[in-house]
């Protein structure tokens, strides 16, 4: 495979696992490692502009709802005063609660770099979402309640652990939502709703860190894979939350049972 194809196909695979609950990074490790996939010093470029393609396309996909919270933002700071009748300035606050442990957490995970790289560690965790997602398929809600304070403290610690590889974000904070007794729909709109500030923290810190590295780094050919990891992401948004809609989140479930397992059978004994 040439590494233009595989360029288009990283795309791809980011695109569609960043928002479908199988893990972005997860995949990432292992089809570099089973692609033996080596960019040299363009890796880190590569992986910030595929995430930003993807930021890009769950902002405008929930494009009026954040417009809408951040008019209310703009309130909050103006007024200095929270409405607490009002839905989208208490999203605000909501949000902003589950980025603090998220941001937490995952500067700590981060040290372990050794975690990052290895296609074993990440079909393990693959292993451990496809457990995550199959359980949400028994709870049977007769009464949905509201996302509060505790609930999003919970899911940004839950969505500060899914920074390792094979747990998959919106899986992880998805699931807990549901196990919180959160509406499916409104616990998959706050996952990608706090995916935004977490997606930016995490990306902005590697790209001051590794700036030189970084405006060195860039090739032309990687702007076809940021399209890409664009429009498939798009489509997985709309792909998810009818799924989420007809109650067959935890189908997923055996999509990573089964990469996950495949890929310990192909690390292990071949």
């Amino acid at each position: 495979m040439s590494e233009f194809l595989k360029i288009l196909f990283l795309g791809l695979i980011q695109g569609l696992t960043e928002f479908l609950p199988v893990s972005s990074s997860g995949h990432l490790v292992i089809f570099q490692d089973l692609l033996k996939t080596n960019f040299g010093n363009t890796t880190l470029f590569f992986d910030i502009l595929l995430h930003i393609a993807t930021l890009l396309a769950v902002i405008i996909y929930y494009r009026k709802r954040l417009y809408n919270i951040l008019i209310e933002f703009f309130k909050i700071i103006e007024n200095r005063k929270i409405d607490f009748d009002n839905k989208n300035q208490i999203y605000v606050i909501w949000i902003v609660i589950a980025s603090i442990p998220t941001a937490i957490i995952g500067l700590i995970i981060e040290k372990y770099e050794e975690v990052f790289s290895s296609s074993i560690f990440a079909a393990i965790c693959l292993i451990i979402t496809g457990l995550i997602l199959y359980i949400t398929k028994f709870p049977k809600i007769k009464r949905f309640e509201k996302i509060d304070a505790k609930k999003s403290f919970f899911i940004g610690i839950i969505q500060g652990l899914a920074v390792l590889p094979g747990i998959s974000r919106s899986g992880s904070t998805i699931s807990t939502g549901i196990f919180l007794k959160i509406n499916p729909v409104e616990a998959t709109e706050f996952s990608f709703l706090i995916s935004i500030p977490a997606i930016i923290g995490a990306f902005s810190l590697k790209f001051i860190k590794n700036f030189n590295e970084i405006i060195h780094s860039f090739h032309l050919s990687f702007l076809a894979g940021f399209l890409v990891a664009f429009l498939s992401g798009l489509w997985a948004l709309k792909f998810l939350n009818i799924l989420v809609k007809k109650n067959s989140f935890y189908k997923f479930s055996y999509y990573c049972f089964s990469v996950g397992i495949l890929t310990l059978i192909l690390k292990i004994f071949l």
